[in-house]
């Protein structure tokens, strides 16, 4: 998971990101993954996929993090805090999450890139 998060931090620098974007989007990254290995995949004998893809565009970063796991309607097996939407509602411009039917979430992230429509970061 390290390297989606430093692939996706290095995009919005390239694309003029702020630091404090550039913090939020390595934090929600991270946050996102997490939520993949402790929530999608638990109790399974073997790592499921991830696939994290973004796109920088016109002061917007775009990310979309996708398992093909559990899905929102299953059993927790793996007790949390119940805090990562809320967290990553604090870093970015925007948050969606889409429940796959053949399994799994899809977590669409936006940032604004100047930091301005951010939860708590600032330009």
């Amino acid at each position: 998971m390290p390297r989606f998060r430093s692939e996706v931090t290095a995009l919005a620098a390239e694309a003029g990101a702020v630091p404090t974007v550039l913090d939020d989007v390595r934090l929600a990254v991270t946050e996102a993954c997490a939520n993949v290995v402790v929530h999608a995949y638990a109790g399974q004998d073997t790592p499921g996929d991830v696939l994290v893809r973004a796109v920088a565009d016109a002061g917007h970063l775009d990310v979309t993090v996708r398992d093909w796991g559990r899905g929102l309607g299953a059993p927790a097996v793996a007790a949390g805090l119940g805090l990562g939407l809320v967290l990553l509602r604090s870093l970015t411009s925007s948050v969606d999450v889409v429940q796959h039917p053949d399994d799994g979430i899809e977590v669409h992230l936006g940032f604004d890139l100047d930091g301005n429509g951010n939860g708590r970061a600032g330009g």
